[in-house]
């Protein structure tokens, strides 16, 4: 048995197909006229056409490709502005970082010396206290009267 139909999809597995995949004839392809007219058991198809629409095709996708192109080019411009300015941010950054770490150094030194300064001072009043009981002001009870920093207004209670 013959198969007369043509298999009209553009993309098949011809070995598959059971439909007839005939060759371009070449009588119709290079002089447009054969003498076997529609009889003809090859494809009379005009290949212009299809030369056309496959250049029009390639001319779609250069456009697609210029554009991405030019859009590829605007994203690296965005990325490395971007780039740059978090470079600066981050050297700002770093710049802040270490003012304020300074900063804290300098508050933890004054710190460390009232610190030395109270210690001083609670030993002195300490000593102070034990060799004369009678500058100390002691209350009804019995315990010492709280002592105030003319300084700090710091207060303390010796036992």
């Amino acid at each position: 048995m013959h198969v007369s139909e043509k298999c009209e999809r553009k993309s098949c597995d011809i070995k598959s197909c059971n439909l007839r995949h005939p060759k371009i004839c070449r009588y119709f392809r290079d002089r447009k006229f054969c003498k076997f007219g529609e009889w003809c058991c090859f494809e009379h198809k005009n290949i212009e056409e299809d030369f056309k629409n496959v250049s029009e095709k390639c001319k779609q996708i250069e456009n697609k490709v210029n554009n991405l192109e030019r859009l590829l080019i605007d994203k690296d411009q965005v990325v490395n502005t971007l780039g740059t300015e978090i470079e600066k941010k981050f050297e700002t950054y770093e710049k802040n970082l270490k003012t304020l770490k300074e900063c804290i150094a300098e508050k933890d030194a004054q710190i460390e010396s009232l610190v030395r300064k109270l210690n001083e001072m609670e030993s002195k009043l300490k000593t102070e206290g034990r060799k004369g009981k009678d500058k100390l002001h002691l209350e009804k009870s019995g315990k010492p009267e709280p002592v105030k920093c003319s300084e700090c207004d710091f207060e303390t209670n010796f036992e």
